[in-house]
């Protein structure tokens, strides 16, 4: 959109503020807006997309105020509800049911003087989609990335309590890789005398590594699931084209990435990119089997968002109720392309810099208030 655009859409967008029926055209416009960027841009829509049901379809619990979902669950199975509260590591259980409660989230109120939208050259409505749409999507991607990593962590920690999962480490046979796996070239790292170093470079993710991801379903004895979809970001994706060998023999057999329906297809599964590396930090990789086998969210209603003007300022915020739960761990994998532990479990099994490879804290994005009481959710931490 050139600059006459955005001051033409910005002036007619702050007249309607002046008319009853400005106002409703306004208000209806903003909230779809508002609401389907909040789909778009999230990667964990985009892995595991909410499913919509509605008040009376769901459950009620002695232990929680707000709707839950009971799923059922294959018997054995460990399960993780995510409940946006609390230490993440103790909500892991095993039995045949699992519940899943509802949070609200809601972003932080966003405030606009219509006089400012007089002259400004960027158009109101990429004003929205990056104050208040952004901030919902934010909050989501975040915590599914902390929870499923911690997810990933759970059988090593399980096996290995109080263990560094580094190149050193598995050099000296201290521990061997479950739920989470080293790429090659991590394996590979050395210091200035060639002996094994631990630390946080990021390493190019080669051809074998999909492979060693991929077989990581399997690897643990009475596991009978497929890989079905990857979240990689764009930094650790840039040269997978380069794996191809179109001049070795037929060059449709021989590519090994296609683009299907949007998406990027490597070896039957589906990738997702993206460039939020402020919460999926590059060096981490992630797969999940199908999500039939692995875990279910749900979402009441849509995305809402108030409006109200007061003289010359508008403002808004949104929110949302939302529901997910890992159903059973075994059905997410991660890849690390560095050769150090970024082990969550506890300062002692993490390496220094560990920070490099996490997700960023929640500053400015969401208020940390309690959960249980109605608020926006907290902070959540590795």
């Amino acid at each position: 959109m050139n600059a006459r655009d955005a001051l033409e859409l910005n002036r007619r967008w702050a007249q309607n503020w002046n008319s009853g029926d400005g106002v409703e055209k306004n208000a209806a416009f903003n909230r779809r807006w508002i609401r389907d960027h909040a789909d778009e841009a999230s990667f964990f829509e985009k892995v595991i997309k909410a499913d919509p049901v509605n008040p009376e379809e769901c459950d009620r619990d002695v232990d929680h105020k707000t709707p839950v979902m009971i799923e059922e669950i294959r018997e054995g199975s460990w399960a993780m509800p995510i409940t946006f509260d609390g230490e993440t590591a103790a909500e892991v259980r095993m039995g045949s049911r699992y519940l899943i409660t509802f949070q609200k989230l809601q972003t932080a109120e966003h405030r606009y003087r219509l006089e400012e939208l007089w002259t400004s050259r960027r158009p109101v409505v990429e004003q929205l989609k990056e104050d208040v749409a952004a901030a919902y999507v934010d909050a989501k991607d975040r915590v599914f990335v902390v929870y499923t990593d911690v997810a990933c962590w759970y059988t090593f920690q399980a096996a290995y309590p109080a263990q560094k999962l580094s190149l050193t480490e598995l050099e000296a046979g201290n521990c061997v890789e479950m739920g989470v796996y080293k790429s090659t070239a991590a394996k590979l790292a050395t210091d200035a005398a060639g002996n094994p170093d631990d630390n946080f470079n990021i390493q190019p993710l080669r051809k074998e590594d999909g492979t060693i991801l991929l077989r990581g379903f399997n690897t643990q004895q009475g596991e009978q699931l497929k890989a079905n979809t990857m979240l990689v970001t764009e930094f650790d994706y840039v040269g997978v084209t380069d794996w191809d060998l179109s001049e070795v023999g037929d060059a449709k057999v021989s590519t090994s990435v296609n683009s299907v329906n949007g998406y990027n297809d490597l070896k039957d599964i589906r990738i997702v990119r993206t460039i939020k590396q402020r919460w999926l930090r590059p060096g981490n990789i992630y797969a999940w089997a199908d999500w039939d086998y692995v875990g279910s969210h749900y979402r009441i209603g849509k995305v809402d968002t108030y409006q109200e003007k007061r003289g010359s300022e508008v403002m808004f915020f949104s929110w949302g109720y939302e529901a997910f739960g890992y159903g059973n761990i075994a059905g997410v994998r991660k890849l690390e392309l560095f050769s150090a532990s970024a082990n969550p479990e506890s300062d002692a099994t993490e390496d220094t810099g560990v920070e490099i490879v996490q997700p960023f804290a929640e500053d400015h994005m969401i208020l940390n208030n309690s959960a249980s009481d109605g608020g926006w959710i907290p902070t959540v931490e590795l």
